[in-house]
């Protein structure tokens, strides 16, 4: 359930919106208003007092406004247990990687955040490859 409360919104540049008394849906929606340019969108929502964050993808949050994916299937499909970055470019399941690019954790699972390919790692045995966001 998208319950009222602290909402926070984490940007590219390390900068932190607080979105008082609001849910998921309304922060999400003033986010999506905004119009930003992909560089500059928000890269995480999160509850405060919670250690999950909620990647920000605004085609899966669309979906959740208009009512199209219910915010269980929502949050299974965002929640993830942080955000990092490569250091160098790599090579993973026959795709090379630039450097600096995003992925999202699963448990010990790194998953490339690209609409264009799919790309997944264990952290374990990794961890030196990436910087945690």
């Amino acid at each position: 359930m998208d319950s009222v409360g602290t909402i926070i919104v984490m940007y590219p540049n390390g900068t932190a919106v607080r979105y008082e008394n609001s849910t998921i849906r309304f922060a999400a929606a003033q986010l999506i208003a905004m119009n930003m340019p992909g560089n500059e969108a928000p890269l995480y929502l999160q509850r405060e007092g919670s250690e999950n964050k909620i990647y920000y993808l605004e085609s899966a949050l669309k979906r959740y406004i208009k009512g199209e994916s219910s915010y269980q299937d929502t949050m299974v499909a965002l929640l993830c247990n942080g955000l990092y970055r490569n250091k160098a470019d790599i090579t993973v399941n026959g795709h090379e990687i630039d450097a600096g690019s995003l992925w999202f954790r699963h448990n010990n699972k790194l998953v490339l955040c690209s609409a264009d390919e799919y790309a997944s790692l264990h952290l374990t045995g990794n961890e030196d490859k990436f910087t945690e966001l």
